[in-house]
């Protein structure tokens, strides 16, 4: 996936965080510390509409439902639509 070029502004602590993981040998850049921040987010979400729907089927709530159609609304869920 071809990757988009965005400024953003960290408060302070972020900013002095993303350097010392940096400086640690953590990750290779600043820009990269957010990436994985971000990346992070995304499989939480990714986590928590797992379970929720899990928590939907053992409740009885269960709805059939093609494949494609399940993973537009993952995608919706996270944020991936187009």
């Amino acid at each position: 996936m071809p990757q988009a070029t965005t400024s953003i502004s960290l408060p302070k602590d972020f900013q002095e965080f993303a350097e010392a993981r940096v400086r640690e040998g953590k990750n290779t850049s600043v820009e990269e510390v957010a990436s994985v921040a971000f990346q992070e987010m995304k499989r939480s979400a990714l986590r928590t509409a797992l379970n929720e729907g899990l928590a939907d089927l053992d409740g009885g709530r269960g709805e059939e439902s093609d494949v494609e159609e399940f993973m537009a609304e993952i995608d919706a869920a996270v944020g991936l639509t187009p």
